[in-house]
């Protein structure tokens, strides 16, 4: 007997698998954030004409003030498909924002310490475990996003243990100076996203007090 899972299913399978949450989690906590099935595609007006958005989480990106903006799109199977992991619907929005969940906003917003990364899921993922952490949806530094960063005392990078999380963090320091901190992952995490879908509650919780303490040295647990 052959077993049909639809690219919906297949998709959220992925992404749990990837990234360490359940399917529950990921739409329940991210504001809008949709897994497209063939039926909802049909449904909707929003979407450009010849786009397939099936099997693809549709990511809605909010100003801090909660205006919507436009929506992200990511494909879990991007390889199957030989398609991009990630597209816009306004390519232009993505320079002039910071990704975060709408719900997370306000306590970003009332907080001195700001969490950065370069990608959506780490954002999603980070605020999700108690983080208030913002998104430059890419690691390339633009005017606007510096008039947001410069509201907050602290920028503490989540970088990405690879050369363009070592250009963003240049970048921020050239910048905003000493205002910029960073942690830097063990070489088996790519990002915090994987660093977080791999650490218990404990480790969090120690995670969180090294830098409140500014402590930045922490020893970050070193996957087994």
């Amino acid at each position: 007997m052959t077993v049909n899972i639809s690219k919906q299913q297949q998709a959220l399978d992925v992404i749990s698998k990837l990234r360490g949450y359940s399917s529950a989690e990921i739409v329940g906590y991210s504001d809008g954030i949709q897994v497209f099935s063939r039926e909802q595609q049909q449904e909707l007006n929003y979407i450009p004409v010849g786009a397939n958005l099936v099997g693809k989480f549709i990511i809605p990106i909010y100003t801090p003030v909660g205006e919507f903006m436009t929506w992200i799109v990511y494909d879990p199977l991007a390889k199957l498909n030989q398609g991009p992991k990630y597209s816009y619907f306004s390519e232009t929005v993505k320079s002039r924002l910071v990704f975060a969940p709408k719900a997370s906003w306000e306590y970003i917003l009332t907080s001195d310490r700001l969490y950065l990364t370069d990608g959506v899921w780490d954002s999603i993922h980070a605020n999700y475990k108690g983080f208030p952490t913002v998104s430059l949806l890419g690691s390339t530094l633009s005017k606007e996003h510096l008039k947001i960063l410069r509201r907050f005392n602290r920028i503490v990078l989540f970088q990405d243990n690879d050369e363009s999380g070592a250009n963003l963090y240049q970048d921020l320091s050239k910048f905003l100076g000493k205002q910029v901190f960073t942690i830097t992952l063990p070489h088996d995490f790519g990002d915090i996203d994987q660093y977080l879908a791999h650490a218990d509650e404990n480790t969090i919780t120690q995670l969180k007090q090294t830098i409140h303490t500014k402590h930045l040295g922490h020893k970050m647990f070193k996957r087994s």
